[in-house]
């Protein structure tokens, strides 16, 4: 389905009134839903997951220099590490459907 204004996403997203919903803003509907950390690097050679520990432990080496307050818990760690570009296990979700068309259609603004 291809959605070309506003007012066409609008009556889309009424089928959705109502429920429990949660939303991904990806712009290929092939896209799966495999966290980054799982994904296969561009040249499709090798899998980030071999070096996520490594990464990990240098981003929690390097945080207290620039964050002014530290994550509570590991859930919270995660969070602003995927949020500055840290590749991990978490994939990102919404309940606001505008939130995830945002993020699907910024490729292509």
């Amino acid at each position: 389905m291809s959605i070309g204004s506003f007012a066409e996403l609008y009556d889309v997203l009424q089928e959705f009134r109502g429920g429990r919903w949660v939303f991904r803003g990806v712009h290929d509907p092939a896209f799966q839903l495999v966290p980054k950390v799982g994904r296969r690097r561009v040249e499709g050679v090798e899998k980030l997951e071999g070096i996520g520990k490594r990464i990990f432990d240098m981003f929690l080496r390097e945080l207290p220099g620039y964050a002014s307050a530290l994550p509570n818990d590991q859930w919270e760690l995660l969070a602003l590490g995927q949020h500055h570009g840290l590749p991990t296990r978490l994939l990102d979700w919404t309940e606001n459907p505008l939130v995830a068309a945002f993020f699907c259609m910024r490729r292509q603004l």
